[in-house]
């Protein structure tokens, strides 16, 4: 990169609203921050669309019907997903199996994006 040209800095709202400084490019602590706080959705479907990768989404019920079937769920993290498995987020590599999904569940969120 021409360190030269101006890329200027984003905005970004984190999960509490709060608007963080992203200079593109840059993995630094706003950037780790706002990626695992409210904006990993995005970062997934970034990494997925330009990999060719399925999304995969950490979800935990939040609410239930009359029967204890789950109604809706709310999303607690999500993840690209590589061909072998790995989940990919803003630390990198994590182990599906080293997640602790606090009753909650890992759903294939997205196959094919555009």
């Amino acid at each position: 990169l021409d360190p030269s040209v101006d890329r200027g800095t984003r905005d970004v709202e984190d999960a509490w609203g709060r608007a963080v400084e992203l200079t593109p490019r840059r993995l630094d602590e706003n950037a780790r921050w706002v990626y695992r706080n409210g904006q990993c959705l995005a970062l997934a479907v970034a990494i997925a669309t330009r990999q060719g990768w399925p999304v995969v989404a950490h979800t935990m019920a939040s609410s239930w019907d009359d029967h204890d079937e789950p109604v809706t769920h709310e999303l607690r993290h999500a993840y690209a997903q590589a061909p072998d498995g790995t989940l990919i987020d803003i630390y990198g590599e994590c182990d599906p199996d080293a997640i602790d999904l606090e009753d909650g569940e890992l759903l294939t969120a997205c196959t094919k994006l555009p």
